[in-house]
């Protein structure tokens, strides 16, 4: 899996990606190929107005299908989003839910769809950033209570995923940003994991190449196409990453953040810290993540080397005018800091995928220890 690139998923997971500029203009015959009664599903606007919704619709149109539209799914959907679109799709009589939009629209659809028990989903992402194309998770929220929560679950995975490169040429610099630090997190978090398919730890560093060559110039451009297609590929290849190896702590504690920050933006700032409090446990997984990311880490300890990786996170953070710590986000506090310790230890799920356990009988000290490090900015505070 060295050469790893987006066409060739179906030779490692249950579905087909199709992948190319332009590529959206089959779109139609993919969804063909799954159904024949599709529901289109967007969020608040975005894929209308820039244009990805009529290039899907027309391309639907071509093969001779009748579609209907479910708008409206917002940021984080809610269990009771989803609940409506699973309605939408028994009472049409849809098989085949399509899925146009960022990481919020492709959950949803892909719950809708399972849930209705008669419809499969093809996935056309408008960003680049959470993979959710080519993975077995959705995430969903329940406002009432201000706490996200992951299902994990095969019937989640697409029929079809089509990922063209040109649709995320109108996301705007900082979703950009946020989006894409969330793929680096994912081929990161996957490396770090030692648990699960190692054939895609090549990917996982080559997407964190991909991440580091290619992301700058697309928040600075998004006209740029060449950064487009990397980012995309970066995307879609650290969705694979994290189907076969799940993330770890940054996006155990991620789902605290619920309506404080962006996804993306709480696992970057979280990355760093995690890396210290990993590193005697992961080795010269160390060495070889900083090299990704550029650094000469030849020779450098384990320890050494995640300080000179986090360094280089943040410089990375620095170019993108993204923030380093916690400090300055009001609603993180001593509190919040509590509070997120015990959503983890409550949910012993996400401590799972975590390389480095914490001491049973130190755990909750230990955690509150690494994201008040994240808070201080003081990664020397890290146990």
């Amino acid at each position: 899996m060295v050469d790893f690139i987006p066409e060739k998923v179906s030779a490692v997971l249950p579905m087909k990606t199709h992948f190319g500029v332009g590529v959206v203009d089959e779109v139609g015959k993919v969804v063909r190929e799954v159904g024949n009664r599709p529901l289109v599903v967007i969020g608040g606007g975005s894929a209308g107005s820039s244009g990805a919704l009529d290039a899907v619709t027309a391309s639907i149109e071509r093969e001779g299908l009748e579609w209907r539209l479910f708008e409206g799914v917002e940021p984080n959907p809610t269990v009771e989003t989803a609940a409506k679109l699973t309605g939408a799709v028994k009472e049409g009589g849809h098989d085949v839910v399509v899925g146009v939009g960022g990481g919020s629209v492709m959950d949803a659809s892909k719950v809708g769809a399972r849930d209705a028990r008669t419809a499969r989903c093809v996935e056309v992402p408008t960003t680049s950033g959470t993979g959710s194309e080519v993975t077995h998770y959705a995430v969903l929220s329940v406002p009432s209570e201000n706490r996200k929560f992951i299902q994990v679950d095969m019937a989640l995975l697409p029929a079809a995923a089509v990922v063209d490169p040109a649709l995320t040429q109108s996301c705007p610099p900082e979703l950009t940003t946020v989006v894409g630090l969330d793929t680096l997190t994912h081929h990161i978090e996957g490396y770090f994991n030692t648990k699960g398919r190692s054939g895609v730890d090549s990917v996982a560093l080559e997407g964190t190449r991909m991440v580091m060559k290619h992301l700058e110039a697309a928040r600075r451009d998004g006209s740029d196409i060449d950064a487009r297609v990397g980012m995309s590929k970066a995307s879609h290849s650290g969705g694979v990453v994290i189907h076969f190896k799940p993330a770890g702590l940054p996006h155990g504690f991620s789902y605290s953040f619920y309506n404080i920050l962006p996804h993306g933006s709480a696992v970057a700032i979280l990355l760093p810290y995690c890396w210290k409090y990993y590193a005697p446990e992961i080795g010269d997984r160390s060495v070889e993540v900083a090299g990704a990311l550029g650094v000469d880490a030849q020779g450098l300890s384990p320890e050494d080397a995640a300080l000179a990786g986090a360094e280089a996170l943040w410089g990375l953070y620095e170019k993108l005018g993204h923030p380093t710590s916690f400090a300055g986000v009001e609603a993180v506090d001593e509190a919040f800091i509590e509070r997120a310790v015990n959503n983890i230890l409550a949910e012993p799920a996400k401590l799972e995928a975590t390389p480095r356990r914490p001491d049973h009988d130190n755990r909750f000290d230990e955690l509150t220890a690494v994201l008040r490090a994240a808070w201080k900015g003081d990664i020397n505070a890290v146990p």
